[in-house]
């Protein structure tokens, strides 16, 4: 069986009134460009710098911490470490918006191909701060969003309006690209009969809106430390007497940053690209285009393994 080039659209017998729609058949998962990202870490493991990466992305750095990251290919806002105000982030939203419009579903015509929100949790805050000053329907300020109305109905209220900008963003063809910041917790299990205390990584936000999004999502990430053992490099010395001898470089341990990556439940179910996951060590920049050479050979990976009438390979 002859091969296809991934995520192109190949000749397809259709009627011609049919084609205009983007007719096609075979196996075509998203482009790498196109996916939509969630990427957690905790405070300062490369979140920021992993989305300056991103070449032709509008980076919304909400909380300020991206400043300082060297030789960025994403374009950011704000230019400095103040981080964006509420107005200003409505302000960039609606322009987005206007944008997107003025496209009419051609993605050249975007200004930007994705859009990085960092983070989604501060997000969250930054809407919730201004629901509770002067935005929540009981015209008075409040403490906290949990005040407002009974069984969550302040944080439903929030959540909601975050998954509109998300939706409407994603309606007008920007790919999106989320990160959020993750909080060590401690839970007891029982384990072999004893009651023992775990530590658990889990979302700052709340268990009902950090499920939406994992699902919404093509690609799951999440950014770790790592002791990784290295070798120095080698010198050759003068011994006088006895002539140049090789000395072997001396071991040492560097903290490196891995990302541990696979697509969603949900993408795999649709899209049948189990090949696309593991645990990679990002470069200290570009770490976009590293990922990408990844994603791109499991999808021809996969595509070859699907041609050749293998079995399909389990999700999990």
């Amino acid at each position: 069986m002859p091969e296809t080039t991934p995520n192109t659209i190949p000749d397809v017998t259709a009627p011609s009134a049919y084609k205009k729609f983007g007719t096609t058949r075979g196996f075509h998962p998203k482009p790498f460009e196109s996916l939509r990202w969630l990427i957690g870490a905790q405070g300062g493991w490369g979140k920021s710098t992993f989305l300056s990466s991103i070449p032709n992305m509008l980076h919304l750095d909400i909380e300020g911490g991206a400043h300082s990251v060297v030789n960025s290919e994403a374009i950011r806002i704000p230019d400095h470490s103040g981080g964006l105000s509420y107005d200003t982030l409505g302000a960039v939203l609606n322009q987005l918006i206007l944008d997107g419009q003025a496209a009419k579903g051609n993605p050249s015509r975007l200004p930007f191909t994705a859009i990085g929100i960092d983070t989604i949790d501060a997000m969250y805050n930054m809407f919730g701060g201004h629901f509770c000053r002067k935005g929540n329907p009981a015209g008075q300020e409040l403490d906290s969003v949990g005040e407002y109305g009974s069984d969550g109905a302040g944080y439903g209220i929030i959540y909601a309006r975050i998954l509109t900008v998300l939706a409407t963003l994603e309606s007008l063809g920007y790919a999106l690209v989320i990160g959020y910041h993750e909080r060590e917790t401690t839970i007891k299990k029982k384990v072999h009969g004893k009651i023992e205390t775990l530590t658990k990584v889990r979302p700052l936000l709340g268990e009902s809106i950090s499920k939406q999004l994992e699902n919404r999502s093509d690609v799951n990430a999440v950014l770790r430390p790592k002791v990784k053992m290295v070798v120095l490099p080698g010198k050759t010395v003068n011994i006088p007497g006895v002539g140049t001898k090789a000395l072997p470089g001396e071991k040492t341990t560097t903290n490196v940053i891995v990302m541990q990556v696979e697509c969603s439940p949900v993408y795999s179910a649709k899209r049948r690209l189990h090949t696309f996951k593991g645990e990679f060590e990002l470069p200290l920049q570009h770490g976009w285009s590293y990922i990408k050479t990844i994603y791109d050979k499991a999808v021809v990976d996969m595509q070859k393994m699907l041609e050749s009438g293998g079995p399909i390979p389990a999700s999990s």
